[in-house]
């Protein structure tokens, strides 16, 4: 749920955030921060962050570091997935290759 929540957040902030224009300096940064506190989808993802942040705090408490923190490396794969399906984001021989090894790690470590 952690990694689901986490993913979904990123995605759903990156989503949020495409629309904001943003054309540097201090003024523009505040207006930029405004119009992310103004936008429901951006809001909608740091709550989802926020809520796995949470639950990861219950997942320390219950597990081993060691054993949890590899886990949270799947959120890379997922963004990875929904980036190219939802932004239309390319998608590299080099990135499948780093997926596919972050795969087999993870699975090396629960087995």
């Amino acid at each position: 749920m952690v990694v689901f929540l986490s993913s979904l957040g990123q995605v759903l902030l990156k989503g949020g955030v495409s629309g904001i224009a943003f054309k540097g300096g201090l003024n523009s940064l505040l207006s930029f921060a405004l119009d992310c506190a103004k936008n429901y989808v951006v809001v909608l993802g740091l709550l989802c962050y926020a809520l796995g942040a949470f639950l990861w705090l219950l997942v320390l408490k219950l597990s081993d570091l060691s054993v949890a923190y590899p886990m949270i490396s799947l959120t890379y794969p997922i963004v990875v997935f929904f980036s190219f399906l939802l932004f239309g984001e390319t998608i590299t021989l080099r990135q499948l290759i780093g997926i596919v090894a972050i795969m087999l790690g993870v699975s090396l470590v629960y087995r």
